[in-house]
């Protein structure tokens, strides 16, 4: 789908929603590496128009993240799911969802089959969220999806994550992937070496995960951090690195979510996370009753702006205890209930700083602008 069509029902979709459904993915470019397009035997003016733009506190913004394997990835997986069509469990789960949301034993029907301390803690959520409350429609969507194995993604491999996260050799490393849906990136990352854990609310997509081998729990990954260490099973501080994808608009508390990330990391420990902007925590797909995943009083950011957006995200992510932080961008596609859709994902990575080190540095940002083709010309702001 090209970025200028729209869907059926669009004329009826809020703006931020159908912006942020028809994001496509970055151009395929050289088919190649790491790096951005450069000028030939011109380090100098490659770095000005296509380097990792600088602000005053550290943060880097990278641009777009090119990894062949990656894209390879996409391209063939976008190309399997546009020639089948649309499997008949994706419609199901739209159609089960609204009786699910609403009775649990609909629910619990299709839970049958999970293990016995994955049926236990979907219990126990749905008794603690009632019908209508906040966090159990969007339970019972993933838990649908991932019944009926009509979710999977792209576009985010070991190679993307080690380039992200600055960690060339992952063996022996211990990770975590906070939300990790259907398991692609943890079952990557293991497979490159490192010891990972999954958690994950889906308790299907948990089940998948251990029938591939994988170390996964079924926790709340937005959980208060007084009782972090007991929902997930780990210590704080314990982890080489913590990476999380497609989370951040998907979750109750997304400050909790952010603090328990950091608060897993030893000092030093990195982090990679990766969202859409601008953050819209709504059901984007073509659906008659989206639902919404954070109440606004909840929400970190103000989710109508990608600039505004990425600087109150770095922002809140440097007061929770990140260090200098890197921006990129990067392409990636999803299959859902919703069909295949195409998104445009930010990556903010960075390390855990010691507790007592300073960060009341201000945010001098510089934006380049007409970089090809005109002369350069910058936008200088400062936000304290």
């Amino acid at each position: 789908m090209q970025n200028s069509e729209l869907n059926d029902g669009d004329a009826l979709t809020p703006e931020p929603l159908r912006r942020r459904r028809n994001q496509a993915a970055a151009p395929a470019g050289p088919a190649a590496t790491a790096q951005p397009i450069a000028h030939l035997n011109q380090p100098q003016l490659t770095q000005q128009r296509f380097g990792a733009k600088p602000c005053a506190d550290g943060t880097l913004e990278h641009g777009w993240l090119r990894i062949a394997s990656a894209r390879q990835e996409i391209d063939s997986f976008v190309a399997e799911r546009e020639t089948a069509q649309q499997p008949v469990s994706a419609s199901v789960v739209k159609t089960v969802l609204a009786a699910a949301a609403q009775d649990t034993e609909v629910l619990l029907a299709q839970l049958a089959g999970l293990d016995a301390d994955l049926m236990a803690a979907s219990r126990r959520f749905l008794a603690s969220h009632a019908p209508g409350s906040l966090g159990r429609d969007g339970f019972c969507r993933y838990a649908l999806e991932g019944a009926r194995d009509c979710y999977a993604s792209r576009g985010i491999n070991a190679d993307v994550m080690a380039c992200v996260l600055g960690l060339q050799d992952l063996r022996g490393l211990a990770g975590v992937d906070l939300g990790f849906g259907n398991g692609e990136v943890l079952q990557a990352l293991r497979q490159a070496g490192a010891r990972m854990t999954g958690l994950e609310l889906s308790p299907w997509f948990v089940q998948h995960a251990r029938q591939r081998g994988l170390t996964a729990r079924m926790a709340q990954v937005d959980i208060d951090r007084a009782n972090m260490e007991r929902e997930f099973g780990l210590s704080a501080q314990s982890q080489d690195f913590v990476i999380s994808t497609m989370v951040l608009d998907r979750v109750a508390s997304p400050r909790n979510y952010l603090k328990n990330m950091l608060a897993l990391l030893k000092v030093g420990g990195r982090f990679a996370l990766q969202t859409i902007l601008p953050v819209s925590p709504v059901d984007d797909g073509d659906t008659a009753q989206p639902i919404i995943y954070t109440a606004v009083a909840n929400r970190i950011v103000p989710g109508q702006d990608e600039q505004q957006d990425k600087v109150a995200l770095v922002r809140g992510l440097r007061e929770l205890g990140a260090g200098a932080i890197d921006v990129r961008t990067l392409p990636y596609a999803i299959a859902s209930r919703d069909g295949l859709q195409h998104y445009t994902v930010w990556s903010f990575s960075g390390a855990k700083r010691a507790a007592d080190a300073s960060d009341s540095a201000p945010c001098q940002r510089i934006y380049h602008t007409n970089e090809i083709g005109g002369g350069n010309r910058f936008i200088q702001t400062n936000e304290s």
